[in-house]
């Protein structure tokens, strides 16, 4: 009886690993992920030039309270009078600008944790829920504490606008003309009495509100550790 040649073995049905690798979802998930990475890399990119001329924009608005003036030359040059005009300009004009800046940058890191919050889970699945679950918490916390933030910093535009107008755009042009006799100092203490009381009101507003700056401040650090 003549004999059979051996049947050759049975293929696995099981996926091998270049059909897995090769799978319609692993395809997806990988397009996303790369999607993603494009796009956080062009984020990261804008951020880091926001960043780099954040310093300068500060400079130029004078986020950094100036505290008390000094008194200046009258004439020749009369620069009690060019100290005056940027004064007035710093309390009535840049005190907007200012606003404007400090809400831009809560709504900043509102929309960063927001994004940051809804791709990741998509784009990174494992370091999401198994390796960095803890930073990627802290999106959805940075969701809540920047909205925190953006209600203080809008509820403290009138007393900080208030603030600014007196103290920048009124006491220190007063105490510009410091030099004038008897009405210079007159008109500075009187301009000191008036910034005093209209420093209460932003005194009192900020200090209500200074959870949300500190729970928004904690929540930062850990969302960029």
């Amino acid at each position: 009886m003549p004999e059979t040649a051996p049947s050759a073995p049975a293929r696995s049905t099981r996926p091998t690993m270049i059909e897995r690798e090769q799978a319609p979802v692993v395809t997806m998930f990988k397009g996303i992920s790369k999607v993603h990475d494009f796009v956080s890399t062009r984020v990261d990119n804008a951020v880091k030039g926001v960043q780099s001329i954040d310093e300068p924009i500060q400079e130029f608005i004078r986020t950094e309270d100036p505290g008390e003036a000094e008194a200046q030359d009258l004439f020749f040059p009369p620069k009690a009078a060019a100290h005056a005009v940027g004064n007035i300009a710093d309390g009535f004009i840049l005190s907007k600008g200012r606003r404007i800046y400090e809400i831009s940058k809560d709504i900043g890191n509102l929309v960063r944790s927001t994004y940051r919050t809804v791709t990741r889970p998509f784009t990174h699945p494992i370091k999401t829920f198994v390796d960095e679950e803890d930073k990627y918490l802290s999106n959805p916390g940075r969701i809540a504490t920047s909205i925190g933030k953006l209600t203080r910093d809008v509820l403290n535009i009138p007393g900080r606008n208030l603030d600014e107008e007196v103290n920048r755009g009124i006491k220190r042009p007063a105490q510009n003309f410091g030099k004038i006799p008897l009405i210079g100092p007159l008109a500075g203490l009187l301009g000191k009495g008036a910034g005093w009381v209209a420093n209460l009101p932003r005194r009192f507003g900020e200090w209500a509100t200074q959870p949300f700056q500190d729970a928004d401040e904690w929540m930062g650090a850990h969302q960029n550790a």
